[in-house]
């Protein structure tokens, strides 16, 4: 079949730089004999013959150009092109943004199709509290159900690295961490507790930021620099390898050794608190 091909491509190569050769050859004659039409008295034939053989000559010439190089620089670039589309139609994604806070990510409508949401994040202190109304409408769902993992704060490599990333000491990383635990748990009391919440410290580090929606996906990278500043985002369909990528990637976290569940702790401590005697 591929040997079929080849030979189609240089029949048809062969033929159209042929027809261009003839049509260059046909206006270079019309331009040779409309001089001598044109001094034997014709001069309205000679100048008509003499601009139609010009026309064919570049027809011609810019023919064979194109079939030489433009054509192939063409179909090279559309193949391209094509083969981008294809790729990110198998990653399903949907939008690639340069930050994260373009309004092309439309978190609204992310919310209002979905009942469950699994976040793996550093403390997403503004996404948070950009969300926190429709975090709240979710946790009111009754069949809704929201799992976040967040970075163990009592693991020093934690709070290591995150504090080089973030440029800040330990002890506000460790701060920013059980305020967001505390934010999530909070949200959950005010929606009634309707809605399932599980909240997870651990020991992996994270190397991006995910929320995965019932339906998309959110990927957010984070940057080697040091300092806050936008970040590329990415939004993908269930339907790609990208989104089954980060739901196999959330899993895993909750299935490691180093993840434990914490808001059931907390739960149990400030019960603790209240009938000590039962403690």
């Amino acid at each position: 079949m591929t040997d079929d091909l080849a030979l189609l491509k240089e029949r048809v190569n062969l033929r159209v730089g042929l027809w261009s050769i003839l049509i260059a050859l046909a206006g270079l004659g019309i331009l040779l004999i409309s001089t001598p039409i044109g001094k034997a008295g014709y001069a309205r034939s000679g100048v008509l013959l003499e601009e139609s053989g010009a026309a064919l000559f570049i027809a011609g010439v810019l023919a064979v150009i194109w079939e030489l190089g433009g054509k192939r620089a063409f179909a090279d670039e559309v193949l391209a092109k094509a083969n981008m589309s294809r790729d990110l139609a198998e990653a399903g994604v949907d939008t690639i943004v340069m930050s994260f806070k373009d309004h092309r990510v439309d978190w609204d409508i992310l919310f209002k199709n979905a009942c469950r949401l699994d976040l793996f994040v550093a403390w997403g202190a503004t996404w948070r509290n950009t969300q926190a109304e429709q975090i709240e409408k979710l946790l009111s769902d009754p069949d809704a159900k929201l799992r976040v993992v967040f970075p163990d704060p009592e693991v020093p490599h934690i709070r290591e690295s995150l504090a080089a990333r973030f440029a800040m000491d330990g002890e506000a990383v460790k701060r920013m961490i059980n305020e967001a635990r505390d934010f999530f748990q909070h949200q959950k009391e005010k929606a009634s507790g309707r809605g399932k919440l599980e909240i997870y410290f651990s020991a992996v580090v994270p190397v991006f930021t995910f929320y995965k929606f019932n339906n998309k996906a959110v990927l957010a990278l984070y940057n080697h620099r040091i300092g806050k500043m936008p970040v590329p985002a990415l939004v993908c369909d269930r339907d790609g390898f990208l989104f089954k990528f980060i739901a196999a990637e959330f899993e895993g976290i909750l299935a490691d050794t180093r993840t434990r569940r914490v808001d059931e702790e907390k739960a149990a401590d400030e019960q603790a608190r209240v009938n000590p005697a039962k403690a």
